[in-house]
């Protein structure tokens, strides 16, 4: 797409705030960029999520694109790019969801369409025995040439990206926030050693700081960016997993639920649908859906 376009679709992410579904919308019915912002405001707002105040700000959106070239401008000298759903290389699987993010911005090196994608999710609050096994699996399948992909939260995620590390392959990050603004604080360091094979990709600006709902949100681009998703310990408190667990079966992904002797697969999940895999030999399985 043309740079003003580019600028006009982050504009009206950003500084119109339209949500995945509410630029859906008027995309399908507007048919074009211009076509929304040439639209008068009595005529946006009678679309839902779409108040006078927000329909003025849209209709005279180009008094904001000056301030947007600066702001990527600047996030190109910190090496962040942006890419938007109208680029070529848009991931194909993340346009197959719902509401794909309509903007993203990436540091390191984003997915190509030639790789073996993995999701690992989890309980933040995993035992050793539960981070171990997922080091093991993550390890397992980066060897065998897939790419994890995960949240960078604490617990599964962490020893997720840890074990794609470990194998010296690719992990992917998606954060609940901005790419300046690393969450949880500690795993700044580990972020940092993504970005030597893998990515940090939000959908957040950069300097955006998380919030509980941010890091739910990030779970349709960790399911969407991935083939199968694998659940690692889980927790009564595990909403974000059993969420990700929930979108990954609406897709229609195959979904496992992995573990061992000494820390066997929740029932729950197998009710859920999850294969169980305890097997660190079959790991590899699921990148060629041979189990």
């Amino acid at each position: 797409m043309s740079d003003y376009n580019k600028e006009l679709l982050i504009a009206l992410r950003e500084k119109a705030k339209l949500g995945s579904k509410t630029f859906q919308m008027l995309l399908s019915h507007f048919q074009s960029l211009e076509n929304i912002v040439d639209a008068d405001i009595a005529h946006l707002a009678e679309f839902p999520r779409i108040s006078e105040k927000k329909a003025a700000v849209i209709h005279e959106i180009e008094r904001h694109l000056d301030g947007i070239r600066e702001d990527l401008e600047s996030y190109r000298e910190d090496g962040i790019g942006t890419l938007t759903i109208f680029d070529e290389d848009y991931p194909k699987l993340l346009r197959q969801i719902n509401n794909p993010p309509f903007v993203l911005y990436c540091k390191g090196h984003f997915p190509t369409e030639d790789e073996q994608t993995i999701a690992i999710v989890g309980t933040t609050q995993a035992s050793a025995e539960g981070i171990e096994i997922a080091v093991a699996f993550s390890n397992a399948l980066a060897d065998a040439g897939s790419v994890i992909v995960s949240g960078l939260a604490r617990g599964i995620d962490t020893a997720a990206h840890m074990g794609a590390l470990k194998a010296e392959g690719k992990s992917y990050a998606v954060l609940g926030c901005g790419i300046n603004h690393i969450y949880p604080p500690e795993n700044k360091r580990l972020s940092e050693e993504l970005l030597e094979k893998g990515a940090l990709i939000s959908e957040y600006p950069p300097n955006t700081k998380v919030t509980t709902g941010r890091l739910i949100s990030r779970n349709r681009i960790i399911v969407g960016l991935a083939q199968s998703v694998i659940i690692g310990e889980l927790d009564k408190k595990s909403r974000g997993t059993i969420n990700a667990a929930e979108r990954a079966r609406e897709l229609g992904k195959l979904l496992f639920a992995i573990g061992r002797a000494d820390l066997p697969v929740d029932p729950g999940l197998i009710e859920y649908g999850a294969i169980p895999l305890e097997d660190i030999n079959k790991a590899e399985m699921i990148s060629d859906h041979s189990l």
